[in-house]
């Protein structure tokens, strides 16, 4: 009786796994969430074209079918994998692929990690320092985030042996777990495999590894995500070989492993748990008593890993977490149900930390504040379930369905290194928006094969193991988190690259199964009543694709293609996205303008807030100008008057046809911000303001104007290198 119950919970899970995912497919083929390339972290939720999707998914599984048909699957498998040395061989050459691009794009870019990433380096610092405000002062870092503790008693002790700020040791050590992430998802593919025949698809998942980015790109994250995900595969690998052969020893790895991974990252608590669960049910439906040992050692990481790491940060720095302190876990989830405008639905909008300080930084008040709103939210979902379905739709679309999973944005709001330092052309142009539009497309296409893959697993391949179960479960737990919880996309990478080990296996399990049934096919062919059938159920499944694509039906619009911020998207493209836009290093600089050869723009030292803007011919110390880039993004500059410490300024602050262009007391302001693109002229560029208006002389009277482009010579500025 209790096997058969196991059974059907292990069913069960499978089957939300499988819903979670298929929804997942049918929305990643229809539509696409962008997010802005700035700091406003704007996502916008546009159509896509769910025909040339299935076509890539077409054209995955007609290579696949093409490499087992024709025969190259046996030559390469006597090529490369005749002995399990060569196979061995072949596995390091791609990992070493993985690793080296990793290596290289985090030697290349090196941004400075601001944020979350920049506070748990600071305070670590702090504490060596002797300084522990962060956690003694009520609304500090650590008494606001007491989750981040863990991670900041790491990196204070990592910083006994690199020191201080040492974000490139910190990378290079992510660049270390991806590596040994897919080393393990490979073996994880490998051992799932009924037929032992799991080498191909293997390598299927490493070649996948190469071509995803977006968790190369992460390596730049100085956070616990990918260190704690290599950590968790890890563990799963050894709890998947302690299930064959138990050792005290490879216990206490598993915990170990899991132990630091939470720690890094608490989040990884759902990985434990997933953990947990399957192997409850695999126990229990063996009968296997030897794993009561693994399943307490599991329970006791789950359970006690946040004690544990208090108790750790006490006995270094003394100090003792108030008890009523740190935001509540609660707050997120009232978040994850408010209405944002800003950035989207159920995304943060600082209610978790803004709510704590006005209750007074007692955690006991603020549960009670969010669990408030929670309900007016709740009934508000109630009374309107057409709403709860369109609010948590899109809110699982704007974090699941952001192809590069933030990659690029990680990246494009932060600055480079305070140092001559400056990153070559391949990692700016792959950064700033002309470069990454295209790089997400691939990854669109690239994101639906995988999802398609895994629900091709779901259906093809009937003997799913422990370890399978484990990713299932791990996956619609996440899921259903991340469902109520605060919203980004980058909380979502974790879940989605567990994916792997079942797309490699879902696209290798089609061609086999193809290659096998041709008398299937034939026997469709011969058999009117099975004509008719395969006909309805095509004809069906092409009219329901073909009027989600049109749009017309409003439920498909709310759960299945949200593509409400087209046209907005498409607008913020054409607004942000030039052909011409030109990067110059960044430096110092002269600025004269073609029309006004032989003068320089100049601003001597004034105490106002605002000064006009001169012109001279002898190029002193007031006519340097700084040419500095705001976020290497969208290749916005400020130029700023060293001397006068003064950047280019709109005057009034908004761009329009004729608005007067002075020096304003350098700042973050939009109309400090200014683009450079090209001319047919070489060394001439136009300096193009916010509303697309160019920066324009007067040679008479020499003010400095917007005005639509023309290109003419009062248009054309040449910055000359100090």
């Amino acid at each position: 009786m209790v096997p058969k119950i196991t059974r059907s919970l292990r069913y069960i899970a499978f089957g939300l796994f499988s819903l979670a995912v298929i929804w997942l497919t049918i929305a990643a083929g229809a539509s696409t969430a962008y997010i802005t390339a700035d700091r406003t972290e704007h996502t916008f939720l546009a159509a896509d074209n769910i025909w040339l999707n299935l076509l890539a998914g077409v054209a995955v599984g007609a290579l696949f079918f093409l490499y087992v048909r024709s025969g190259l699957q046996a030559a390469l498998r006597k090529r490369f994998f005749s002995t399990p040395e060569k196979s061995r061989k072949f596995r390091r050459i791609l990992l070493c692929v993985i690793g080296a691009m990793g290596l290289l794009f985090v030697l290349s870019s090196q941004r400075m990690p601001g944020s979350d990433q920049y506070s748990i380096v600071k305070y670590a610092a702090a504490w060596k320092k002797g300084d522990y405000s962060s956690i003694t002062s009520r609304g500090g870092y650590l008494d606001l985030f007491p989750n981040q503790w863990g991670i900041v008693y790491v990196l204070y002790l990592f910083s006994f042996i690199v020191g201080d700020y040492n974000f490139l040791a910190f990378q290079l050590v992510n660049v270390c777990c991806m590596v040994w992430f897919y080393r393990s998802a490979a073996v994880l593919a490998d051992r799932m495999a009924p037929d032992g025949d799991g080498m191909n698809a293997g390598n299927v998942l490493l070649a996948l590894g190469i071509l995803f980015i977006p968790l190369i790109m992460y390596c730049s994250f100085v956070y616990g995500t990918v260190i704690s995900l290599g950590l968790s595969m890890a563990a799963l690998v050894s709890l998947d070989r302690l299930r064959e052969q138990y050792r005290f020893r490879s216990m206490l790895k598993i915990c170990l492993l899991l132990f630091v991974a939470i720690i890094m990252k608490q989040n990884y608590m759902i990985f434990v748990l997933g953990f947990l669960i399957a192997l409850i049910l695999d126990a229990t439906e063996k009968a296997n008593k030897k794993m009561i040992v693994p399943c307490i050692g599991l329970a006791f990481v789950l359970f006690f890993t946040g004690s544990i790491s208090r108790l750790l940060v006490t006995g270094v720095t003394g100090v003792r977490a108030r008890q009523d302190g740190g935001v509540s876990s609660v707050s997120f989830v009232a978040m994850g149900m408010q209405e944002n405008e800003k950035l989207y639905d159920g995304w943060w909008n600082s209610y978790n930390v803004d709510s704590y300080s006005k209750y007074g930084y007692s955690q006991k008040n603020q549960s009670i504040a969010a669990m408030e709103e929670i309900n007016q939210r709740r009934a508000a979902f109630a009374e309107v379930p057409e709403y709860a379905i369109r609010f948590f739709a899109g809110k699982n679309m704007s974090q699941w369905n952001n192809p590069n999973f933030q990659c690029f944005w990680i990246s494009q709001v932060r600055d480079l290194p305070a140092t001559d330092f400056d990153s070559p052309q391949w990692v700016d142009s792959a950064l700033n928006i002309k470069g990454s539009v295209p790089l997400t497309g691939f990854l669109n296409r690239l994101q639906f094969v995988i999802l398609l893959g895994a629900v091709l697993y779901m259906f093809l391949h009937r003997e799913k193991g422990f370890i399978p179960a484990c990713l299932c479960i791990i996956f619609a737990g996440g899921f259903v988190f991340h469902t109520f919880w605060e919203a980004k996309s980058q909380y979502t990478l974790p879940y989605f690259v567990l994916l792997f080990p079942l797309a490699a296996h879902g696209w290798k399990d089609l061609a086999e199964w193809l290659v096998r049934k041709p008398k299937m096919f034939s026997g469709i062919l011969q058999s009117r009543k099975k004509m008719a059938i395969a006909a309805a159920v095509l004809i069906v499944a092409i009219n329901f694709l073909v009027i989600l694509q049109a749009g017309t039906v409003p439920f498909f619009n709310d759960t299945l293609r949200r593509a409400e911020n087209t046209k907005a998207y498409e607008d913020y493209l054409a607004g942000n996205l030039d052909y011409n836009t030109v990067r110059l290093r960044a430096g110092n600089y002269r600025l004269t303008c073609a029309a006004d050869q032989g003068k320089y723009l100049s601003v001597p030292k004034s105490d106002d807030a605002e000064t006009e803007i001169a012109r001279t011919a002898s190029p002193d110390g007031a006519a340097t100008v700084r040419l500095m880039y705001e976020t290497r993004t969208t290749d916005e500059i400020r130029l700023s008057f060293s001397q006068a410490n003064k950047s280019l300024d709109v005057n009034g602050g908004t761009a329009a046809d004729g608005a007067k262009v002075w020096s304003a007391k350098a700042g973050k302001a939009a109309s400090q911000r200014w683009r450079l693109l090209r001319t047919d002229t070489p060394g001439e560029y136009l300096i193009f303001s916010q509303g697309n208006l160019v920066l324009t002389l007067n040679p008479n009277d020499g003010t400095l104007t917007l005005s639509p482009k023309t290109g003419d010579a009062t248009q054309r500025w040449r910055l000359e290198p100090v």
